[in-house]
C-alpha cells in the first residue's frame, strides 16, 4: 500500500532547502527575501485562500470510509479535475514561498483530504475495486505528479547557484501569463505520474508493486478529461524536444533570459542543459534523482494531507451538477429524453426505454442518490458521465448519443 512508498521525510533536511534556497536567491536579489508573492501554485491551487487550513502528516492510516449521506449534494472531484486538472485534487507549494498562503509555515506536497476520498469513492464506484486499492493508485499517481514539481524547482535552484541569476520565479512568472494549453510542466508531471504506475520488483527490498489495467486505464481517462495541456501526459511526444517536454525547457530558458539576456549560444547550450536533466528516472523509490545533489534529494521533499474550514465545516468546493443542466443538457439532449407525465415529478423516457424522474425543480443541485440512479437508468458510469460533459460541450455538441449499447 501507500506507505510502501512514502518517504520519511526528515524536517531538518526540508528545512535546509528552504535556508539553502534563501541564502541563493537572496545572494543573487536581495530583495527576494521579502518577496511574497506565490507563483508556484497554479490557478486551482490559488483558489484555496480561506485562512482557516489544516495540515496533517502523512500517517499510517488514510479515512477512506467517509459517510457521503444521501441527502447531500453531489459532488465530484472527476468534474473538479475535468475543470482544473489534477493540481486541484493535490498540489505542490515551493520551499522559496513557505511562508506564503495557503498553509503558511508548509512547503511541499499537499493532498486535499476530501478531494482524495471523493475521487477514491468515485474510482471505487465505476471500477468495483475496493476502496484501499483506489487509495494507492491515486496516492501514487498524485505523488509522482507533484514530486515532478518538485523536481523542477530543486533543479532550477541548482543551477542559479551555479548561474548566479534567477530561473524559477521568471519562468513561474511567464507561464503564469500563458493560457492552461500551454502549461506543459503539467504535462511532464501527469506522465511522470502515470510511469509510477508501472509495476516493478525491488530485489533489494523484495517489495513488488503491480497497478491493475482496469485502475491505470481510469487515471488515463482522468488525464484525457483534463483542460489544457494537462491532457497531453498521454501524448506520445511528451518527453521529445519537440514535445511536453522541449517546451518546458523552452519555457524554462524564456523565463530566465527575459530578466538577464545572454548570447544565443549560452540560450541553446543551457536549454539543452534544462532539456536533459529533466529526465525521467528515480520515480520507483523516490530516494533521489541522479542531477539533484543531495540535499535536494526527491525523498527530502514533505508530504501533508491539508484541508480547509469555514465556520467549522470542511470546505470542498467540489464540482457540483445543476438540476437544470441535467434536465435540459443530459437527459433531454444527450439522452433524448422525452416527457412522459407530470405528478408531483416530470418523468422522462429516455433512448433506451427506461423512465427517468427529475428532482423537484425547486432543488438547484442534484443529491447524491439522484445522480446515481440517473446514471444507473441511463447505463454509464460517473466517468462515462464527464468524458461525455466534456466531448459534446456541456450536452450541446453531436447530442443525441449516437446509439445506446447497453454497457
Amino acid at each position: 500500500m501507500f506507505n510502501k512508498i512514502k518517504p520519511n521525510v526528515n524536517s531538518s533536511a526540508a528545512q535546509k532547502i528552504v535556508d539553502i534556497a534563501k541564502g541563493i536567491e537572496g545572494s543573487i536579489d536581495p530583495n527576494m527575501a521579502e518577496c511574497q508573492q506565490n507563483d508556484s501554485l497554479t490557478s486551482a491551487a490559488k483558489k484555496y485562500d480561506n485562512q482557516e487550513v489544516s495540515v496533517e502528516p502523512i500517517g499510517d492510516a488514510f479515512p477512506i470510509n467517509h459517510a457521503d449521506g444521501s441527502e447531500d449534494v453531489y459532488q465530484s472531484a472527476i468534474g473538479t479535475i475535468e475543470e482544473d486538472g489534477f493540481d486541484a485534487i493535490a498540489f505542490y507549494k515551493s520551499f522559496r514561498f513557505i511562508n506564503t498562503d495557503p498553509a503558511p509555515g508548509y512547503w511541499g506536497i499537499f493532498y486535499i483530504k476530501n478531494r482524495v476520498q471523493t475521487l477514491v469513492s468515485e474510482m471505487s464506484f465505476d471500477t468495483g475495486i475496493q476502496k484501499n486499492i483506489c487509495l494507492d493508485t491515486v496516492l501514487r499517481f498524485l505523488y509522482g505528479h507533484e514530486i515532478y514539481h518538485y523536481k523542477v524547482d530543486a533543479l532550477c535552484l541548482q543551477k542559479e547557484a551555479t548561474s548566479n541569476n534567477l530561473i524559477y520565479r521568471p519562468y513561474r512568472n511567464y507561464v503564469n501569463q500563458l493560457s492552461v494549453t500551454d502549461w506543459f510542466e503539467e504535462s511532464v508531471a501527469n506522465y511522470y505520474g502515470l510511469s509510477n504506475l508501472n509495476s516493478f520488483f525491488d530485489r533489494t527490498t523484495g517489495f513488488s508493486y503491480d497497478c491493475s489495467s482496469e485502475l491505470k486505464e481510469y487515471i488515463k481517462n482522468l488525464i484525457s478529461l483534463s483542460p489544457g495541456a494537462y491532457s497531453l501526459g498521454l501524448d506520445q511526444s511528451v518527453l521529445l524536444k519537440l514535445g511536453p517536454r522541449g517546451h518546458l525547457a523552452n519555457q524554462i530558458t524564456i523565463g530566465k533570459n527575459s530578466i538577464s539576456p545572454t548570447s544565443a549560444l549560452s540560450i541553446q547550450l543551457f536549454e539543452d542543459v534544462i532539456y536533459k536533466q529533466l529526465l525521467l528516472d528515480g520515480f520507483k523509490d523516490f530516494t533521489g534523482d541522479s542531477f539533484l545533489v543531495n540535499d535536494l534529494a526527491l525523498k527530502n521533499c514533505p508530504v501533508n494531507f491539508i484541508s480547509w474550514f469555514r465556520n467549522g465545516s470542511v470546505v470542498p468546493s467540489l464540482t457540483t451538477i445543476p438540476l437544470r443542466e441535467m434536465k435540459e443538457g443530459f437527459i433531454k439532449n444527450y439522452l433524448n429524453g422525452k416527457l412522459d407525465r407530470v405528478t408531483d415529478h416530470e418523468y422522462y423516457i429516455i433512448d433506451n426505454g427506461e423512465t427517468i424522474k427529475l428532482p423537484n425543480s425547486h432543488d438547484k443541485d442534484i443529491r447524491i442518490y439522484e445522480f446515481k440512479n440517473i446514471l444507473d437508468k441511463a447505463g454509464i458510469k460517473k466517468i462515462d458521465f464527464w468524458q461525455q460533459r466534456n466531448l459534446t460541450n456541456r450536452w450541446k455538441k453531436n447530442v443525441p448519443r449516437s446509439k445506446f449499447d447497453g454497457s
